[in-house]
């Protein structure tokens, strides 16, 4: 027997298609918790750890479902500052990292509140803010400044998308990039994307606030998500991609 040193093992990556007796060591077969690493080598994929104490409990509802966090959000102010939130079922929760573990502390709406069932938000920091929709219900801000938590549509300087347009506001998808806010998938126009004003993530129907008709583009579709690509809005319905390249012209 003589030792055989096997430099480069895997570093052409998984193959599943070959056979495997004939296959050089520079693949590899079966891949459980191992990654790359930058140098080119095979190394165990970290595992997972618990950096915060479970959700409160919800002394409101026995609903199991209440216990689930099924979204996360990012707020990042102008002076670098980080904030983070979480939904699950009907509350928000603050995430606060200077405590070890973290913490997290439901948050209540400032005004009226938006009638809100399940934690399945899409989450978009924009201008010190952090805004979130999820389908069926009101779009959300938190603000930076005093931290308060309410429904776009109670801002004080609300403006809401023309009635012609859309008499419900409550989108499914959002975006934050070229100076605005980027909507889409609402209940009673699934192939409109609607943007807001420059840097106004309250106001829908003044300024450059406009909107994109899909349907004129794709025909029959909806849209689900949004996103931006060097320099272009990527609009993705369930069986359509549309791609504008000069999406500050669009609407």
């Amino acid at each position: 027997l003589q030792p055989l040193v096997l430099d480069g093992l895997g570093v052409s990556g998984l193959n599943t298609q070959s056979n495997p007796t004939v296959l050089q060591h520079n693949w590899i077969t079966q891949a459980d918790n191992v990654m790359i690493d930058s140098g080119g080598l095979i190394t165990p994929r970290q595992g997972f750890q618990q950096i915060s104490t479970n959700l409160p409990t919800d002394a409101t509802s026995s609903v199991e479902n209440t216990r689930i966090i099924k979204s996360i959000g990012e707020r990042l102010d102008k002076s670098g500052v980080v904030s983070n939130f979480c939904g699950a079922g009907d509350s928000i929760y603050e995430i606060n990292t200077d405590n070890k573990p973290h913490t997290l502390a439901a948050k209540t709406f400032t005004g009226v509140a938006p009638t809100v069932t399940d934690g399945n938000w899409q989450w978009a920091s924009f201008n010190n803010h952090l805004y979130g929709v999820q389908r069926g219900h009101l779009p959300i801000q938190i603000e930076q400044a005093t931290g308060n938590m309410l429904a776009v549509e109670t801002h004080t300087a609300y403006g809401a998308p023309s009635s012609s347009v859309v008499s419900t506001f409550d989108p499914q998808c959002i975006m934050a990039d070229f100076g605005s806010l980027w909507v889409g998938g609402l209940t009673e126009n699934k192939n409109l994307v609607l943007r807001s004003d420059k840097l106004q993530g309250h106001k829908w129907n003044t300024g450059t606030a406009g909107q994109i008709d899909l349907q004129t583009v794709w025909g029959t579709d909806e849209v689900v998500a949004l996103a931006s690509f060097v320099n272009r809005l990527v609009i993705f319905g369930k069986r359509n991609i549309a791609i504008y390249a000069n999406p500050w012209d669009a609407g």
